[in-house]
């Protein structure tokens, strides 16, 4: 059921390896965009360096990384759950045998 709705195990790790890929995409860009501003404008490179300057360089950041996540789809949640099907449908069969062999065995006499 966690599978079907969408907020089991898999979902989460889905929704992990997503947020650690953008916030590495995100670092990525800051190298090569740090390494720029010190290469072409020297004068800038010690932007950053006071802590109201880095909560305004968050603030641009927050801003720009809209961050969205695209949960499983219903046929990856699907093959998540082809074990527990066939398991359920194990145990049914198993308990119909059960009962059928010993509704065999009865003597009403």
């Amino acid at each position: 059921l966690t599978a079907l709705s969408l907020n089991g195990l898999d979902d989460l790790k889905r929704y992990k390896s997503d947020q650690l890929n953008l916030l590495q995409g995100i670092r990525d860009q800051l190298e090569v965009y740090t390494a720029y501003i010190q290469r072409t404008y020297p004068a800038w490179a010690v932007f950053g360096g006071t802590p109201e300057e880095q909560r305004e360089i968050q603030k641009v950041f927050d801003v720009q990384t809209g961050f969205q996540y695209h949960s499983l789809s219903l046929g990856e949640s699907m093959n998540a759950l082809w074990l527990d099907f066939a398991l359920l449908a194990a145990y049914a069969l198993l308990a119909l045998a059960v009962s059928f062999i010993r509704f065999r065995k009865y003597d009403p006499r």
